[in-house]
């Protein structure tokens, strides 16, 4: 092996395939056989050369080694003579020439065979122990018995595999932080490996995996999508446009998104308006004012979690009628009033008073009145006063 041969290696190593006793590395055959299969690839080998059966496999080996022989024995032997033997051997080699025909075929056969026999060394570096031991009967360099053998044995035994594989799918669903193409990729490496199965997936579930279950930042273009007929039918989704329109979208969304940030920048008046937001919570909160209970501010006193102390006993509250009667009088009386108009507004008020009470002279002259009448009526008729007259019911009214 060349030290380009080396490196390619290590920078690309092969896939290593599951034992089947569970233990050790390596992938399941389900998702082992894609990989393998693009690794041969990248390598230059197609598919034919080790899925397809190369008749009389052995015979042609061998015809194939003997022209290699006789081709470098007739080099070693041209060195080897030089001069005047060259000039012999190549009138020999003239005459035993064989056709353009022969010769297509024959570099055909040897190049169908290097690739076959390549394919058969990544296909055997790629196997556990235990499976190295089942292919020991296979002929040096047929890829085509390897693969087969694979095949047989790991193709119906797989099903447990191809159930996580459909879990897998229907249960995609796009990351907050990836692009559309990302998603994409994601779900096609799980279709490939179903298809790869013979479990493909419908046409309407895949487009359901791809357009239903994004982030909700593409559901505005999800829905120009549909309006305008694009995923109509999703057998015929033409997917590379779908690519480009959502690559648009998540541009356009970027755009915006940096034009939010800038308003929310310093000196942006978003920045101002939350600033302002900030300061009115904080003074609604109670932080710029002092406890009365602790004396810290940050809180008020309801909110205070130290040891309520006890209310000053030295002062008597008062009362709101008293607080609200001592207001109304400050604001009825000018603070300039004479002692001697206070002595005489108090003289008016007593001498009030004394006519509205029940022992005031109008009334007890009133009282002596109605009694008076009442005496009469009885020595006339001995039925009590029922009836005044209106001059004396007035006089009465005025009396109160």
């Amino acid at each position: 092996m060349t030290s380009a041969t080396a490196a390619t290696a290590v920078r690309d190593p092969v896939p290593r395939l599951v034992s089947t006793s569970g233990g050790g590395s390596g992938l399941p055959y389900a998702m082992w056989r894609p990989q393998m299969q693009t690794f041969l690839m990248h390598h230059g080998i197609e598919e034919r050369d080790y899925t397809q059966e190369i008749p009389q496999w052995e015979d042609l080996l061998k015809v194939v080694r003997a022209d290699a022989v006789a081709r470098e024995q007739a080099a070693f032997a041209l060195l080897l003579k030089g001069g005047a033997g060259a000039s012999s051997s190549n009138a020999e080699k003239r005459e035993a020439a064989p056709d353009d025909q022969q010769l297509a075929a024959k570099q055909l056969a040897i190049g169908a065979i290097g690739r076959a026999k390549k394919a058969f060394g990544f296909l055997y570096a790629a196997l556990p122990t235990d499976l190295k031991l089942l292919v020991a009967g296979v002929p040096q360099g047929y890829a085509y018995g390897i693969w087969v053998l694979l095949e047989t044995k790991f193709r119906n035994t797989e099903q447990d595999n191809v159930g996580d594989l459909w879990a897998q799918f229907v249960n995609l669903a796009q990351e907050p932080e990836e692009k559309f193409d990302e998603y994409k990729a994601r779900a096609d490496a799980v279709l490939a490996l179903l298809t790869h199965a013979k479990e493909t997936p419908p046409a309407g579930l895949y487009s359901y995996v791809l357009l239903w279950k994004l982030q909700p930042r593409y559901e505005q273009a999800v829905l120009a999508l549909k309006a305008s007929g694009q995923i109509k039918d999703p057998a015929k989704i033409d997917w590379a446009s779908v690519v480009g329109f959502m690559s648009n979208h998540e541009r356009s969304q970027g755009r915006y998104d940096d034009t939010l940030r800038e308003g929310h920048g310093e000196g942006g008046p978003r920045a101002f308006a939350t600033r302002s937001r900030g300061q009115a919570q904080t003074q609604a909160n109670g932080s710029n004012y002092e406890c009365y209970n602790c004396g810290e501010t940050g809180h008020i006193a309801r909110n205070c979690e130290q040891e309520r102390r006890r209310p000053r006993r030295d002062k008597k509250p008062e009362t709101r009628g008293a607080n609200r009667d001592r207001r109304t009088v400050q604001q009825d009386e000018p603070a300039d009033r004479s002692s001697s108009e206070e002595d005489d507004e108090t003289s008016r008020d007593a001498q009030r008073r004394h006519k509205r009470e029940p022992g005031g002279e109008r009334a007890n002259a009133v009282r002596s009145h109605v009694a008076d009448r009442q005496a009469g009526d009885r020595g006339k008729g001995g039925q009590p006063y029922a009836q005044e007259s209106e001059d004396e019911k007035a006089t009465f009214s005025c009396s109160y």
